[in-house]
C-alpha cells in the first residue's frame, strides 16, 4: 500500500490542500470497485500535530514521515516577488522535512511556487522545473543553476514533479493516479471530478503584464509607445528615436527590466488582443490577424502557437466549449 502525505502548513493553498484530499477519496471508491486497495493518505505537518492554515482554520496533522512514499506540497501565497526570501525563512522547516524525505527515495511533487522550496532544499539543482508561470521570472533570478519553465503544466526531474500555477494541481493528481493505481482509475476519477486530461501547457494562460512587476519608467514608456498601435509596424529605430537613445540601448534597458524583448512584448499583446476577440466575437481569424498587424496568416498562426501552445481555431473551440 502506498502511503502519500500532503503538507500542511500557515498559508498554504487550501484549495490545493483539500482538493487534492478530496481527489485521492474519490480515487479510493473507484480502486473499491476494481477491487484495488486504496492507498493511505494523511494531513502531515513539518513540526506540529495542529497547524493553522488560512482564516484560523485548524487542522489535525501527523508528524510521522517515515513510512511515506509520496510527499506532496501545496503552493503558498504570495502577493509580490519581493516576498519570497522572507516566506523561505518562513518554511525552514517544511524545506528540510521535503529533502529528508526525498533522501529516504520519497517522491516529492511541488506544487505551483512550492517549487522554490524544492529548490532551496537543493532538489532541482542544473534540473528544469515550473512553476506558477506569474513568479517564474522570479525563480529564474533566484536559482540560476535551474531551468525554469513558465509554460510546463507539469515538469519531472527525476524523483521530483513540479507544476506551474494554483489549479495545475488537478493536472498532477491524474498523473499520479495513474502510476499509484492504473490509467483506469486515473479516467475515471478525472470523469467524476469533471476534470480535463492533464494539460500540457500553461501558454493560454500567460498574461506579460501581470507576469512583470513594473518598477522601471524606461520601460513603462517603451510599452506605453507600442501600445499607442499594437497593429503598426514594429520599427525599433523610430522607438529608440522617441526615446532619444540607441536602438542597443533601448533592448539592453528593456530587456533588464523586463527579462524580454521589446518586439516579444509587442508580440504578446497582439496575440492577447487576438485571444480576447477570438473569446468574445465570431470574427474570422484573417480579419482578427489583420487587426493585430499580421497580413501574413501563417505568420501569425505560427506566433499564436507559440505563445499559446494552440492554432487560434483550436483555442477559440476550447473557449467555447468552456463557454457551454
Amino acid at each position: 500500500m502506498k502511503t502519500i502525505g500532503l503538507l500542511a502548513f500557515p498559508e498554504c493553498l487550501t484549495s490545493q490542500l483539500f482538493g487534492l484530499r478530496d481527489a485521492f477519496a474519490v480515487a479510493a471508491r473507484v480502486a473499491e470497485l476494481q477491487g484495488l486497495h486504496a492507498v493511505d493518505v494523511r494531513l502531515i505537518s513539518a513540526d506540529k500535530s495542529t497547524v493553522v492554515l488560512d482564516n484560523d482554520l485548524l487542522v489535525k496533522c501527523s508528524t510521522d514521515t517515515d513510512d511515506l512514499d509520496v510527499l506532496i506540497v501545496p503552493g503558498f501565497y504570495l502577493h509580490r516577488g519581493a516576498e519570497i526570501p522572507r516566506r523561505l525563512a518562513e518554511l525552514s522547516a517544511e524545506i528540510r522535512l521535503i529533502k529528508q524525505c526525498h533522501q529516504r527515495g520519497c517522491q516529492i511533487a511541488a506544487l505551483c511556487v512550492s517549487a522554490m522550496l524544492a529548490a532551496e532544499a537543493g532538489l532541482l539543482d542544473n534540473q528544469t522545473c515550473t512553476t506558477a508561470w506569474y513568479y517564474s521570472d522570479s525563480m529564474q533570478r533566484r536559482y540560476p543553476s535551474i531551468t525554469v519553465s513558465d509554460t510546463k503544466v507539469i515538469c519531472e526531474a527525476g524523483q521530483v514533479i513540479t507544476s506551474g500555477a494554483r489549479q495545475a494541481w488537478a493536472d498532477v493528481v491524474i498523473t499520479l493516479l495513474a502510476r499509484i493505481y492504473n490509467e483506469s482509475v486515473a479516467r475515471a476519477t478525472r470523469q467524476l471530478l469533471l476534470q480535463d486530461a492533464p494539460r500540457a501547457s500553461q501558454a493560454p494562460y500567460i498574461d506579460y503584464q501581470l507576469s512583470r512587476i513594473k518598477q522601471d519608467s524606461f520601460a513603462d514608456k517603451i510599452e506605453a509607445i507600442l501600445e499607442q498601435d499594437i497593429a503598426a509596424p514594429y520599427d525599433l529605430e523610430a522607438l529608440a528615436n522617441t526615446m532619444q537613445v540607441s536602438a542597443r540601448t533601448v533592448l539592453r534597458k528593456y530587456k533588464q527590466a523586463r527579462g524580454i524583448s521589446p518586439l516579444r512584448y509587442l508580440q504578446a499583446k497582439r496575440i492577447q488582443f487576438a485571444r480576447a476577440e477570438l473569446e468574445r466575437t465570431d470574427a474570422a481569424i484573417e480579419d482578427i490577424a489583420l487587426r493585430c498587424g499580421y497580413r501574413d496568416i501563417s505568420a501569425f498562426r505560427t506566433l499564436f502557437i507559440r505563445e499559446t501552445a494552440v492554432p487560434p481555431g483550436t483555442y477559440r473551440r476550447q473557449v467555447t466549449q468552456h463557454q457551454v
